[in-house]
């Protein structure tokens, strides 16, 4: 069996064993929990252990599940801040995106890609502080308004 197909059968075997499980919980929890989420952030965290256990070497079916994980928490994310804070969307995903790479591939030297990182965080911020001045407004309304539900 290749690795695709297992993955695919794994995820939908935690799929409904989580759905069954959520049905024990009481109504908030219940609208809380993401049995997709969980079932796809469970495989890849178990198929990241069997990577370092030298029993898993698929890097590219890892980094996509842990692609979904990273926009699932985006979207969280994005769905609890103030409107104003949607400004940092960018930084925050590309962050994300740098913390998954350094799981997967933690020998790696990220300096410059740190460096890029707080250097785009220190711009976002110098935009948010002068969001109310003219110019910035229409570049922040802009930046905020580039991922509006169609």
């Amino acid at each position: 069996m290749g690795n695709l197909l297992f993955v695919l059968l794994i995820i939908t075997a935690l799929f409904f064993i989580f759905l069954a499980v959520k049905q024990m919980f009481s109504e908030p929890i219940k609208k809380k929990f993401c049995v997709i989420c969980s079932a796809v952030t469970i495989t890849w965290i178990g198929l990241f252990i069997l990577n370092r256990l030298g029993f898993f070497s698929d890097l590219v079916l890892l980094a996509l599940l842990m692609g979904q994980t990273i926009l699932g928490v985006f979207y969280i994310v994005e769905s609890k801040v103030e409107e104003r804070f949607k400004l940092f969307r960018l930084p925050f995903l590309l962050s994300e995106v740098l913390i998954a790479y350094f799981i997967i591939n933690s020998s790696y030297n990220f300096t410059f890609e740190i460096l890029f990182i707080m250097i785009l965080w220190f711009f976002f911020w110098l935009i948010y502080l002068y969001r109310t001045k003219t110019g910035f407004n229409k570049l922040v309304n802009s930046i905020v308004d580039c991922c509006k539900k169609w």
